[in-house]
């Protein structure tokens, strides 16, 4: 993503040439937010009676903002686990599939109690939540880093 290496870059600069993992961080403040709004897009208009298309955009929305905002995550950690990115990059990963095989079991029921728009609202609220937690990373992400038991730059 060039955007983002411009963001690092930018960073970088202002902190004398030395680079932290959180300034990988940026553009995931923007790809959540996109996520967050092709969400409610999506959900406010999928209806039958509004034109296929404008839900469709919603999901590209969404999508977007998905790749801008799990790409930073995963800079984020290879950066900051340094030999160790690979098992942590997989964990990672687990979780997130882990999410994607328990969502199927309640998102029937959430979408046919709620309806798309409120339950595309809920969702959209969770990821505000875990949104919250960009902004905590970048700002502390260092002191965070520093309470683990290992260094990984020393191996």
């Amino acid at each position: 993503m060039p955007i983002n290496q411009k963001f690092y870059s930018y960073l970088v600069k202002r902190n004398g040439g030395e680079g932290e993992p959180e300034f990988r961080l940026p553009m995931g403040f923007i790809g959540i937010t996109l996520f967050e709004i092709g969400i409610l897009l999506f959900g406010w208009t999928a209806r039958y009676k509004i034109f296929w298309f404008v839900p469709t955009i919603g999901s590209a929305i969404m999508g977007g903002g998905y790749i801008m905002t799990s790409n930073p995550l995963n800079m984020y950690v290879v950066d900051s686990y340094g030999i160790y990115s690979a098992s942590a990059s997989a964990g990672v990963k687990i979780f997130q599939l882990l999410l994607g095989a328990i969502f199927p079991l309640f998102a029937e029921s959430l979408f046919r109690r709620l309806n798309y728009g409120w339950g595309c609202t809920l969702l959209a609220f969770i990821l505000l939540a875990c949104g919250c937690s960009l902004p905590i990373l970048f700002k502390y992400g260092k002191q965070i880093r520093n309470l683990r038991p290992f260094d990984p730059s020393k191996y």
